[in-house]
Formats: structure tokens, sequence, C-alpha cells
């Protein structure tokens, strides 16, 4: 490690003036900097809220949209509101929001479970506007004609996608949740990363931590024996001291921790915390897009040259409202598919996968195919407008999946980082990785 960069967070513990006390965790965040795993876990906990953000607005957008649109429904206000949005222009901003309402709601869900099932209000509140503005959307669409001529068909799988994961959100933060702080369990989380590091990047990151203490010593900004305990904290667990702080209570003694030396812990670790369920549940969202591309396979098609093979489903292949209904449901699929990956990729590091490459260039591939095939199987243009869409979606965020995996991974894999986590829970007497 440069001197620059090694010696950040002790130009802190000398710099800062600590108004509001001295923060473990902070500082040991910047520990990591130079290691790019560690490093960008920060920058994407900077980078992450700001997507959020924009997912949580989107459902208020759709909102806005039409109130400047006088129709049947009387939602118009003449002079009242300054825009007017309308026809395929209203239809193509609604699908666009409630898609990203959908990947929102996707990445809340999985925060949610991934770190420890803790509650955050905002998320609440976020996933409670989704829920009902969808509602009130579908409730626009029926009956017809719908709101500013859009044609219910097109915006309502999204939307009713949407409010569901909403609904599931918030029945998951309200009523499934455990005590604790998704500060905590951020921090937590970024600890699990330092102590899969090589052992000589550990030891360096020991020996500079404890020149931090030193500086603090040095300053009278911390005791003796506050300084011994934060010492004999593993690397990664500063954030301890602070929640034990905040809660008025000494933390747990534990012994020194040495790379190498296993010390008992009382949660799982991040890196390990998926089980069966998830497992099958993500395979699913993954094959989706490949499943859409092969439905309609036995269909002869609107001029009879389908090829007639024999279905995956039936004789005659899938055709009409059950062919749109089964893609619209395998798109969906994909998209929260593609968002569970990134949300993955980002946990984990950002190390690459194989499986999730193979994944998304199948997504991407069948989006492609499908755009491609699919009007010669489907009647009327309407069938393609609904269909559109939800396949570009699949398309445009297996692309930006990609385009991460290639363009921002960094040494190292994601089997070595499960290895690390379930060797630390065995070790510290979890015999199987469990939800945290």
């Amino acid at each position: 490690m440069s001197k620059s960069v090694r010696s950040d967070a002790v130009q802190v513990a000398t710099q800062a003036q600590f108004e509001q006390g001295v923060s473990f965790a902070a500082l040991e965040a910047r520990l990591g900097r130079d290691v790019p795993s560690v490093r960008g876990r920060a920058r994407g906990e900077r980078v992450v809220p700001v997507a959020r953000l924009v997912t949580y607005a989107a459902p208020v957008v759709a909102l806005l949209a039409p109130l400047g649109v006088p129709d049947q429904l009387g939602i118009g206000q003449p002079g009242r509101v300054p825009w007017m949005v309308y026809g395929e222009t209203l239809q193509d901003l609604a699908l666009v929001c409630f898609v990203l309402a959908l990947c929102g709601q996707t990445w809340t869900l999985l925060s949610w479970w991934h770190l420890g099932r803790r509650r955050d209000w905002l998320t609440v509140l976020s996933s409670l506007v989704t829920l009902l503005i969808g509602v009130l959307w579908l409730m626009w669409l029926e009956p017809p004609p719908a709101i500013g001529g859009v044609l219910p068909q097109v915006v309502r799988p999204t939307t009713m996608t949407a409010v569901v994961l909403g609904a599931l959100a918030v029945g998951a933060q309200l009523f499934a949740s455990r005590p604790g702080t998704l500060r905590a369990a951020r921090a937590q989380a970024r600890g699990g990363l330092m102590r899969v590091l090589p052992q000589e990047q550990q030891q360096s990151l020991l020996t500079e931590r404890q020149e931090v203490l030193e500086v603090l010593l040095t300053r009278h900004l911390v005791d003796r024996a506050t300084a011994d305990q934060a010492a004999a904290l593993p690397l990664g667990d500063w954030w301890r001291l602070d929640a034990d702080k905040d809660a008025d209570k000494p933390a747990e003694p534990v012994q020194r921790s040495v790379p190498g030396e296993t010390t008992r812990r009382p949660l799982p670790s991040s890196l390990a915390n998926s089980n069966m369920a998830l497992q099958c549940l993500k395979a699913v969202a993954l094959v989706a897009p490949f499943g859409m591309m092969l439905l309609p396979i036995g269909n002869p098609g609107i001029s009879g040259t389908g090829g007639g093979m024999k279905s995956v489903m039936e004789s005659d292949g899938i055709r009409g409202d059950t062919l749109i209904t089964m893609a619209l449901l395998c798109a969906m699929a994909g998209v929260i598919g593609q968002v569970w990956t990134l949300f993955d990729w980002w946990r984990l590091g950002r190390r690459r996968d194989g499986l999730w490459l193979a994944s998304s260039w199948t997504a991407l591939g069948s989006a492609v195919v499908t755009l491609v095939i699919f009007p010669f199987f489907i009647t009327g243009s309407w069938g393609m407008q609904v269909l559109t869409g939800p396949i570009l979606a699949v398309a445009i965020s297996a692309g930006l999946v990609l385009v991460a995996l290639y363009a921002a991974s960094v040494p190292g894999t994601v089997q070595e980082l499960r290895t690390a986590g379930h060797a630390e829970d065995q070790a510290n007497g979890l015999s199987a990785p469990e939800p945290n």
C-alpha cells in the first residue's frame, strides 16, 4: 500500500475534531480504501442511495404525469397543472416509472434480507408509496377507456408487478424485521469483506489500525481501556464499539484478532447467508428470459410457417393471449433476475462470476431474439405494443449488468468469498449459513 493511501485513516485520527465523539466504524472503513473490493463497497454505499432515490421517485412521477390531462375521469385541472402528458408519451413514461419502481422494490427486499432484516422507515415509506400509487394507476386503467389515452394492456403488467413487490416489501419490513440498525448491518458487511482479504493485507490493516489507536490515545480522545478493547476486536468489527456506545453499555469481551486466528462471533457471515429457497427463486428469475424465447416453439405462426415443431407446452404451441401473458411473466422475472445479479455483484465486493456472465448474456440474447421472432406469432399490433417495453427492460437491465461485470469488477472470485464466509461461520459455531 502506498504511503498516501495507507496513512489516510491516521490523518483523519490526527486532524479530525470528533465533535460527536470518535466514530470507530468510520475510521476503520478508511483503512481499506486502497483495497479495490473494500473501496468499491465504500463507493457503492454513496452511489446506491442515489440510484435508489431515483427508483423511489419514479412512482411519484407516474402519479403526477397525468394530472394535466382533462378527460372523462376528471383528473385534469386546466390552468392549474402546467404540463400535459398524454397518449403514447404518458404510456411510455408510466411504463418506465413502474419498471424503475419494481427494480427499486426488488433491491429493497434483497437489501432487507441480506442486511439482517433490519427495518428502515424510509424504505417502508417508499414501498408504501409504490404500492398506493400502483393501485391508483390500476384503478385509472379500469374501466376503459383508460386515463390519457393509455393502452391498459401496456401499462398494467409492470404496474401489477410493482404493486406485488411493494406489498411484499411493506409486509416484510413491518412484520418480519429484526431489532438493530442498518448502519451496524452495513458496517458488519464491510467487515466481512475485510476478513476475506489475503493475510498480508489483513496484517497491514491491523498494523495501521493500531497506529490509529495510538494517535487517539495521544490526543486523549479515548482512554486506555477503550483502546485495549478496540485492539482486541477482530478486523472489521470496530462498528461494535459505536453500537455499544449508542446502546450505553460495554462491549462484550473478545479475544485479540490475528490473521488466521478465529474469534467466536454471534452472527453468521453476510457472505454466505443465502439458502436453498433464495437460490431456487433466483434460478427461476435468471432462466426466465430464455424460457420466454422458447414459448412459441411449435406454434405455426400467423402464416403457418412457424415450423410445426413440438412445443414445450402443447403439441401446437402457445398462442394468443396465453402467449402474451406468459411472455410478460417471463420478462418481469427476467428484470428481477438482473437486478438480483447486480445486487449480489455489489454485495460481494464486485467480484465477477461466470454464472452471472452467462445468465446476463443469455437474457440479453433471448430478449433480442424474442423481439425479432414474436411478431411472427402474434396477431395484431397491440400484442407487440404490450411486450416491447418489458422485453426492452430485460435487454437494458442485462446490458447494464454486463457493463458492470466487465468494466467495474475486481480480481477474485465469488466462490472464494463464500467459502471464506462459510469457514468463518463454522469456526464460530454456526454449522450452516443462515439469514442474518
